[in-house]
């Protein structure tokens, strides 16, 4: 048998996706040091207070009760010895299958009048060339067929280098007009496909498990228009130039761009790698907005906390929230909190500690995620775009606040 190891974060996450209701995640909880020895431990009330704030990735038990030591069934992220409902499968929506199928006829559509625009060229130019397509289009396939965050920020990539390939083959002068058009079209077509809202969260649930569901967050028009394009700019250059000098015979220039892009394409992907790792998750015990850009670390907001998730109007942030969104203010929601929830924001280096009883996200399918929401009880339903919760029965404790009881 072979296991994966897990990172910190997926640990958070199997923690947070566990099937318990909100009252229990003051009940039980993790043993620490002590627990991986098989011995029970008691926890303050601090802790149980942090747990309840979403400080702690793992549920404490309260005050006065014992904790339950780790064991398989905890690392696979179940409480006792409660089985965990298996994850049900979702249809594939129509969007997706079509991007599948225009992404694996471009060989065919596109592949004819970009051989017919090399024909000028030396035979190792049009070979390096030739791989460096094969191998992107190859990816970006792949990323199809098994879906990931990481295959997201690849498609994010490939898509500009698809539609770049049709404009040059088009506007090469080489081969039939016919040619040139209907690669112009299923470029176009898929660099619109690929960059869609139906990719996006095909690829961000390909890493979702257990009873959870995971919605991107919408990319901020600002840097859709500047950073994104100049990311993908050294990406494709830094991939391709080096190998093209030394294709014509130029080895020293060459090796120096090799070495050169290979570490600028390295920092864009890590740069395009953000956005794809920003998302909103529900999860039995809550909402987790997980956002590398605005915040330190994913935060579990429990849901016994939550007093409603609501769709707002387009423009400002009402007065008192906690603005996400990053200059992404359409179809933008609020997730309002029964008291001050204590967040660390990311401030370039530094980190900047905030609390705050609403937030705002932008999820690029607002109406899915209230939708979902309101599936699992966040609501009672209806139309409007709101899901309420009943009145909690606690507050939740304002940041910096220490129960003594």
């Amino acid at each position: 048998f072979f296991f994966k190891q897990k990172t910190a974060y997926e640990i958070r996450n199997c923690d947070w996706s566990s099937d318990v209701c909100s009252s229990d995640l003051e009940r039980i909880g993790s043993s620490g040091a002590n627990g991986s020895r098989g011995v029970s431990s008691s926890t303050t009330s601090t802790a149980a207070c942090g747990s309840s704030c979403g400080r702690l990735p793992i549920p404490v038990a309260s005050p006065g009760t014992r904790s339950a030591a780790w064991g398989p069934d905890a690392m696979l992220g179940t409480v006792g010895t409660q089985p965990r409902e298996p994850r049900k499968r979702r249809e594939l929506p129509i969007r997706l299958t079509t991007t599948r199928v225009v992404w694996a006829t471009l060989p065919v559509t596109v592949g004819p009048a970009a051989v017919a625009a090399l024909d000028g060229h030396s035979a190792p130019v049009r070979i390096v060339v030739a791989v460096w397509l094969v191998a992107i289009w190859l990816a970006a396939l792949a990323t199809l067929v098994v879906p990931r965050p990481f295959g997201l920020t690849v498609l994010r990539a490939a898509a500009p280098v698809a539609l770049g390939t049709a404009v040059w083959a088009a506007l090469a002068g080489a081969g039939n007009v016919p040619v040139r058009a209907l690669a112009l079209v299923v470029g176009a077509v898929a660099f619109v496909l690929a960059l869609g809202a139906a990719v996006a969260t095909w690829c961000v649930e390909g890493s979702a498990y257990g009873d959870e569901r995971r919605f991107p967050l919408r990319t901020p028009p600002a840097l859709v228009v500047t950073l994104v394009p100049l990311a993908v700019a050294l990406l494709v250059a830094g991939s391709i130039l080096g190998p093209l000098l030394l294709a014509v015979g130029r080895w020293v220039p060459g090796a120096v761009a090799v070495v050169l892009g290979a570490a600028l394409g390295y920092a864009a992907f890590r740069s395009l790698h953000l956005l794809s790792r920003r998302f909103v998750v529900l999860v039995p015990a809550g909402v987790v907005v997980a956002d590398p850009m605005t915040l330190t670390d994913p935060f579990l907001f429990v849901r016994e906390h939550v007093v409603d998730l609501t769709s707002i109007p387009d423009g400002r942030a009402p007065e008192g929230a906690l603005d996400l969104r990053l200059g992404a203010v359409f179809g933008s929601v609020a997730l309002h909190l029964d008291g001050d929830a204590p967040l660390t924001l990311r401030r370039r280096s530094t980190s900047v500690p905030a609390a705050s009883s609403r937030v705002l996200v932008t999820p690029v399918r607002r109406g899915e995620l209230l939708e979902a929401a309101a599936q699992r009880q966040f609501s009672g339903g209806g139309g409007d775009g709101r899901c309420v919760r009943p009145e909690p029965s606690r507050r939740m404790p304002v940041a910096g606040e220490v129960a003594l009881q």
